[in-house]
């Protein structure tokens, strides 16, 4: 691998944020357009807009507007956010969630008024909830009615007909014809407490990560990526399976993924420090198929020289065409130098964002890969910020933006008087989960020469 160390002035990249209100905040979530930021505990909601910057408290930020749940519904347990929307489900026996119009992001002062209570009695509780892309669906997979260690369930539905159905569904004081409920529910072959990522594509697909849990009768350590077709049901699985003795104890063996933008492949990152390109089966194609059988492994091309045996990949379906455009190259890579936290690709999926730190550091670092386009080729890597008072360890998010000009967003400044435009640009958000005192939202500008687009060297 070669390493490129650039020694630019990384402080005026990074701008950060207090919380000015600190409370005992359990989540936190970016839009993917960057122009909102959402914090939760057990109970409330804080919502940040580029209207909570100001400049008298040039290192502080302020709610534009929070909400508080009714003491009889549970606690906040799960939460997405887009530029429209914000969902967020709450405890309970059965599906209840509450769904916010942020009236299209169009309004500098983000408001949590306007919002529909929805408890559905014949579908189970939500274990995890997000927002497609365009902004139109919900998606959320379901507990078992009875046992958490039973298969789940997939739920989906447009959210506009979800909010209609929440005002004119008939009731025993004022019965009406039965219409057809707006969702549709998929039944999944694993419980909804072991899938720990849920990732809408752009598509009609949604991908899933399956993290069995580990007990002592466990045979053998597998994570599971599973790319399911919401109009087939029929879904494709990419096996990540640790081999013979793994002297790894501390680090997991699957850490972060995500998904191209342009094609049907996920990036993903084994042990903090393995990164894998995996071309995807489209599921959508074989409206007839089933669950597929136990897979058949293979081991990767490239393996590690590490004293302990590298993950290995398995496919659970592969006979299904695969048309990937060209940019996107299967490979296997350790780096030596980096450990990997989060993965963010670029729209034109050449170039990989990651926050992680050195080898040698618990700082966070913000660095690009550029993708080869071919698999024998070496990564380029590009250190390009720190993350101020952030470390291995603190618990974050993050969200690669392009900001249009007029746009307003997060940290942008637009918030200072300043009515005309503001500058166009890529940049980086993070909100992290910090004590008091530390910076918990960051702004990072992507230099110029560094967001441009262009093939790998």
């Amino acid at each position: 691998m070669t390493l490129h160390r650039q020694q630019l002035q990384l402080s005026q990249m990074v701008h950060g944020w207090r919380l000015r209100d600190l409370e005992n905040y359990k989540g936190c979530a970016i839009a993917r357009d960057g122009t909102l930021v959402a914090y939760w505990t057990d109970v409330k909601i804080a919502i940040f807009s580029s209207q909570s910057f100001s400049s008298q408290r040039e290192d502080e930020v302020v709610p534009t507007d929070d909400f508080t749940l009714p003491s009889q519904q549970g606690i906040w347990s799960s939460l997405s956010l887009v530029d429209n929307w914000l969902i967020a489900s709450t405890s309970g026996a059965n599906f209840q969630c509450y769904i916010f119009d942020l009236e299209g992001g169009t309004a500098p002062d983000a408001s949590l008024k306007d919002r529909v209570w929805l408890s559905l009695p014949e579908v189970p509780e939500i274990r995890n909830v997000v927002i497609t892309p365009d902004g139109r669906r919900l998606i959320c997979t379901l507990r078992h009615w009875t046992d958490d260690r039973k298969p789940g369930a997939l739920f989906h539905a447009g959210i506009t007909e979800l909010r209609q159905w929440s005002g004119r569904r008939p009731s025993a004081q004022s019965p009406g014809p039965v219409a057809l409920p707006p969702w549709r529910i998929i039944n999944l072959d694993w419980p909804a407490v072991d899938i720990t990522n849920l990732v809408p594509s752009r598509g009609h697909d949604v991908y899933m990560v399956v993290q069995p849990e580990l007990t002592y009768r466990t045979q053998g350590h597998r994570v599971s990526i599973v790319c399911l077709s919401l109009q087939t049901k029929a879904y494709d699985t990419l096996n990540l399976e640790a081999q013979g003795l793994d002297t790894s104890t501390t680090v997991t063996l699957f850490t972060p993924f995500a998904l191209f933008s342009q094609a049907k492949a996920v990036v993903l990152v084994s042990r903090e420090k393995r990164l894998v390109v995996q071309k995807m089966a489209d599921p959508g194609w074989s409206p007839q198929r089933t669950a597929p059988p136990p897979p058949k492994n293979r081991r990767p091309s490239d393996q590690s020289t590490s004293s302990s045996d590298p993950p290995m990949l398995a496919r659970g379906i592969t006979s299904l065409t695969i048309e990937t455009p060209p940019q996107v190259t299967e490979m296997e890579k350790e780096m030596t130098n980096y450990r990997v936290l989060r993965l963010m690709v670029s729209c034109d999926d050449r170039r990989l964002y990651c926050i992680g730190t050195a080898i040698a550091s618990h700082k966070l670092l913000l660095f690009t890969i550029d993708l080869p386009n071919m698999a024998g080729n070496k990564l380029k890597v590009i250190e390009l910020a720190q993350l101020g008072d952030l470390g291995y360890g603190d618990v974050f998010t993050a969200q690669l933006a392009e900001k249009a000009v007029g746009s307003r967003t997060v940290g942008d400044g637009s918030n200072n008087g300043d009515k005309g435009e503001t500058e166009s640009g890529t940049y980086i958000l993070v909100a992290a989960l910090v004590g008091r005192g530390k910076k918990a939202i960051y702004r990072i500008q992507i230099p110029e020469q560094q967001a441009e687009r262009g093939p790998a060297h």
